[in-house]
């Protein structure tokens, strides 16, 4: 009696363990995230925010504004938490306050891998401004 309770609470302990690692290590994701990586000319400036939409058109909360500059310089922004069946609408507000905004869906745009989801924008300084590329 006394091994099997030795026995079960060393795979209990193992379980934990296992799951502490598996966990901890972020191999499992509990918010997928979707990768934008950036292309950017030099000396692109304004503001770029990403807003999600439902698949009945309505929009869910506020948009996510995110640094251009940064994003730039680091080539790529993410957003938390991304569901296939939601749409991206990427905007790019230039210095003048004109506005450009193209419209990202899973499987059009938005490809998946087994690091998660992922998309490309191309932002230039002639028309049209934003671009959804591809790697």
């Amino acid at each position: 009696m006394k091994k099997q309770r030795y026995l079960l609470a060393a795979i209990a302990g193992f379980l934990l363990l296992a799951a502490l690692v598996f966990f901890g290590y972020g191999w499992f994701s509990g918010e997928p995230k979707l990768t934008v990586h950036l292309r950017c000319e030099e000396n692109i400036s304004g503001k770029l925010s990403a807003a999600r939409i439902f698949p009945n058109g309505d929009e869910r909360g506020k948009p996510e504004n995110f640094d251009l500059a940064a994003a730039c310089r680091t080539g790529n922004i993410s957003i938390n938490n991304y569901h296939r069946e939601e749409k991206i609408r990427f905007t790019y507000e230039r210095e003048g306050g004109e506005t450009h905004r193209v419209i990202s869906e899973y499987g059009e745009h938005i490809q998946s891998d087994q690091t998660g989801f992922y998309a490309v924008l191309k932002l230039t300084l002639a028309p049209p401004f934003i671009i959804k590329d591809k790697i």
